[in-house]
């Protein structure tokens, strides 16, 4: 699984990796599917560090050319050699006898050799001889490009707070879809098949998972989508929208659709939910999503919202497409492939649909623009580019302020990993003037 991530690095997601190896292979045991799935991740999100610990032994060409399946285990090994504290296994008898049937002895003392050097290796005594923002990134499991971006945004104690939030495990938060049960009846069915769960205060729809038996997927309350595996902040999104029902709402980016059933869910599945994608294959995985979930009130339409012309709303829902920066802490392959590039032409393509589809709102109407990002260029940078054409309203829902030197801050909602337990997120509400 790591090979395949290798070879994929740019658009690789973890999850489909994964589920598409464990079916090929035909696993069905769930223990096991949790704990590689786990280890991978584990690997994945200290890929920096794993790798400055084996070149110091290691040349960078050779470690770079080294047969996928050798480097991959050096870099499990390591991983529980440095960093699994609790750990009982004896790695290196494990490692041996892997790298012996798959690639032969030579091979295994080879990297016997090498991990007895890694784990006599003083880490921090190391760290020590490195400027400030490489020890961060490798003490932390960040790429330098975003050590500095998180410095410079919150400064070197929170960027630690919020690197640190990034390599917890995430909560899990869930939403009832009332659209297909009562909130009463998920929850006793949910206690029923062992799992354990607590009503949100900000959002009565909204439970934080607590414990459980079987992983949520597995269960059948979400297989019909009675429950909805749907972020906090994701959730805060909608509520900022307030949709009513009866009303007629433009989803500008709408895939892949948990937002869009939520809106329907808010709207009593009346009204008119316009859920736009430009993508013909994201679109037709939304409405099976959507069909499943009991969504009734919904046209789809494929188009580019940043050319759509077509129609005028009560109340649009902008969730752009972004960088994705706020959800590292379920995603830690997402953070490997950042750069000013990309964030540069998320924040220039956010800013085309958004001026483009407040043209299509209502005098009078509320547009609620939102990313799933940390970055300024990606939130408040985008705000500030149609300030003028705009009132911006402080949402009815928690989070902190946004960040310091606008003067619309104050009335922006962000959602962040270390304050809030839940994925970075950017909210801001709007009418215009």
């Amino acid at each position: 699984m790591l090979s395949q991530y290798e070879s994929n690095w740019r658009s690789a997601s973890l999850r489909t990796i994964f589920y598409n190896t464990v079916d090929a292979v035909n696993v069905e045991d769930i223990p096991v599917k949790t704990s590689s799935y786990g280890l991978m991740l584990e690997t994945i999100k200290r890929f920096n560090t794993l790798d400055y610990l084996l070149i110091r032994f290691i040349n960078k060409k050779s470690f770079r050319e080294m047969d996928p399946f050798l480097r991959n285990m050096l870099r499990i090994a390591t991983l529980e050699l440095k960093f699994n504290y609790d750990s009982t296994v004896h790695v290196e008898d494990i490692v041996y006898k892997l790298i012996s049937k798959r690639r032969g002895e030579d091979d295994a003392k080879y990297a016997m050799t090498i991990l007895r050097k890694v784990n006599e290796f003083n880490f921090e005594e190391a760290l020590r001889e490195l400027d400030q923002n490489t020890q961060m990134s490798l003490k932390y499991f960040h790429p330098t490009y975003l050590v500095n971006k998180f410095v410079e945004i919150f400064g070197y104690d929170e960027a630690v707070e919020l690197m640190q939030a990034n390599n917890q495990k995430k909560a899990v938060w869930l939403r009832i879809n009332t659209l297909k049960t009562s909130m009463e009846e998920a929850v006793q069915t949910l206690k029923k098949e062992g799992t354990g769960v607590k009503q949100d205060e900000d959002f009565p729809e909204v439970f934080r998972l607590q414990e459980t038996e079987n992983p949520v997927p597995l269960t059948p309350v979400f297989k019909d989508r009675s429950i909805i595996i749907q972020d906090k902040a994701s959730a805060a999104v909608v509520y900022a929208l307030d949709p009513k029902p009866g009303e007629h709402i433009l989803d500008a980016c709408a895939a892949p659709g948990m937002k869009t059933s939520f809106i329907s869910q808010k709207m009593r599945n009346t009204g008119l939910i316009t859920a736009v994608d430009n993508n013909q294959a994201r679109l037709n995985k939304m409405k099976e999503l959507l069909e499943i979930s009991g969504v009734e009130n919904v046209e789809f339409k494929l188009a580019d919202s940043r050319k759509l012309s077509e129609g005028k709303y009560d109340k649009i829902l902008v969730d752009a497409p972004c960088t994705s920066s706020g959800v590292i802490q379920s995603s830690p392959e997402m953070k490997w492939r950042l750069n000013q590039n990309q964030v540069n032409m998320y924040s220039s393509i956010q800013k085309d649909i958004l001026k483009n589809t407040l043209n299509l709102l209502k005098k009078n109407g509320t547009l609620v623009f939102s990313t799933c990002s940390i970055f300024l260029e990606e939130g408040e940078q985008v705000i500030d580019a149609i300030k003028e054409k705009v009132t911006i309203i402080k949402p009815k829902i928690p989070g902190s302020e946004g960040y310091k030197g606008y003067t619309f801050s104050p009335k922006i909602k962000r959602f962040l990993p270390h304050k809030h337990d839940t994925q970075g997120f950017f909210i801001c509400q709007m009418k215009l003037k």
